[in-house]
């Protein structure tokens, strides 16, 4: 049986070099996990936002993150003349490209040579920090039913903190927008939204 473990990306640094000043306290520990997946009893993934967030240099993050914009094209169709005219609309957001940053590129590379596989988040609009994967190797194959049931709790778990910090004066992840998502709703006394 293969275990399957998703690595904060502290921990899969460690994993991946366990010769690192960071993993120097549980070395050993590091090398019997890192011996594991390479036997495949371990199938481990981290969060794309590894490489997509932490993989841009933080004096470029304010300039990648602040040029995302909406875009949009439209287009129309009646070939014939006498079919029904068919009208397509795409909407997307576009930003700057990153250049991955010089730390991350060979323990990425390392991640992926051992067999590790990235795990995307959810994608709302504006989310598009996705890594080119045109040749399967960088995230994970997972079955379309299981990241529906993984998007549906996320959004469970999202709202439930955005819940419990309305009380409170902690705003964590996306729980201020949440907040004000919720506060919204409650103002237009709509309900079974979420």
């Amino acid at each position: 049986m293969t275990l399957s473990i998703t690595f904060d990306s502290n921990v899969l640094e460690n994993v991946i070099d366990f010769e690192r000043i960071q993993a120097k306290e549980f070395r050993e520990d590091y090398l019997i996990i890192q011996r594991a997946i390479k036997e495949r009893k371990i199938q481990g993934f981290f969060s794309d936002t590894w490489i997509t967030l932490e993989g841009i240099e933080n004096k470029n993050r304010c300039q990648i993150l602040g040029s995302r914009r909406l875009v949009s094209s439209s287009e129309s169709s009646n070939k014939l003349g006498n079919s029904p005219i068919v009208i397509t609309i795409n909407v997307g957001t576009t930003m700057e490209k990153n250049q991955l940053h010089q730390k991350h590129e060979a323990p990425k590379n390392a991640a992926l040579s051992l067999g590790l596989r990235a795990l995307s988040g959810t994608r709302n609009l504006g989310d598009n920090f996705l890594v080119n994967d045109n040749d399967g190797s960088f995230y994970g194959n997972i079955p379309i039913e299981e990241l529906i049931k993984y998007s549906e709790k996320l959004c469970e778990v999202e709202v439930s903190i955005a819940k419990r910090c309305c009380n409170t004066k902690i705003n964590v992840a996306k729980s201020k927008a949440l907040k004000l998502g919720l506060a919204y709703l409650e103002r237009e006394q709509l309900s079974n939204c979420l």
